[in-house]
């Protein structure tokens, strides 16, 4: 890939960054997003961190040879820890599962208090991301799909949040599971991808519907009738949805 040149999935994340930030990018891997915000003049300043040294090996080399050295600087070492409070604006954690990525949000709040936007693209368990933001004083601000290599993935942009938590937006009964599944601003706003994204979803819902029907030690009634519940939520909210 070449430098500054993003692929679809880190190219969105980089959209959602305001210009001027400074950006910590948290599991950077290769450092492809510090130096392509650094390149594009989106942010004057970016961290990239990670918890192997192989792969920041990897990002120390791929600096120099973007000619971004003062300007990205990459650390080792494990979530928020890696950081001071205030010294970013932006937190981008892409790439992780959704359970780790609400360990590392909760693991440093001294840090997570002072950062003004957090960018999260979890690769499974967003509906657990979107829950974790609602129960600790963020709020959603923004969320998108994009398609990259025939997948599509979710990005959340989540923010400072002040006062109770607002009324869900449920017009159709579908209950926080489905909506914490699908993407409340997803729903809201009628995203293109929104029908190619709860198709997928409720395919993985009914594939486990059908692998609990031939378990030899079949879950729960209750577990049963959860994944129906979210199934037939899914199967509404593809009724209510445009065909085209």
């Amino acid at each position: 890939m070449a430098f500054g040149v993003l692929p679809p999935r880190l190219n969105c994340i980089a959209d959602k960054v305001p210009p001027g930030s400074v950006v910590a990018d948290i599991g950077t891997d290769h450092a492809y997003l510090p130096i392509g915000l650094v390149l594009s003049g989106r942010s004057p300043r970016a961290i990239g961190s990670d918890t192997k040294r192989a792969p920041l090996a990897a990002a120390a080399a791929n600096i120099v040879d973007a000619g971004v050295a003062g300007q990205v600087e990459i650390r080792e070492g494990t979530g928020l820890s890696v950081l001071t409070p205030g010294e970013v604006d932006v937190v981008v954690i892409a790439g992780l599962g959704g359970v780790l990525t609400c360990r590392i949000l909760e693991a440093d709040p001294a840090v997570r208090f002072s950062v003004e936007r957090f960018i999260l693209q979890p690769m499974i368990g967003v509906e657990v991301v979107r829950r974790w933001i609602d129960d600790n004083q963020l709020k959603l601000a923004d969320e998108d799909l994009v398609e990259d290599e025939g997948r599509l993935y979710e990005v959340i942009v989540a923010e400072p949040r002040t006062g109770s938590l607002p009324a869900p937006d449920d017009p159709h009964g579908l209950g926080p599971e489905v909506i914490d599944l699908v993407g409340p601003l997803l729903l809201k706003r009628g995203h293109p991808l929104l029908r190619r994204h709860v198709e997928t979803k409720l395919g993985q819902f009914r594939k486990a519907l059908e692998e609990l029907r031939q378990a030899k030690a079949p879950r729960s009634a209750e577990v049963r009738a959860r994944y129906q519940r979210i199934a037939d939520g899914l199967a509404e909210v593809l009724r209510c949805l445009p065909k085209s």
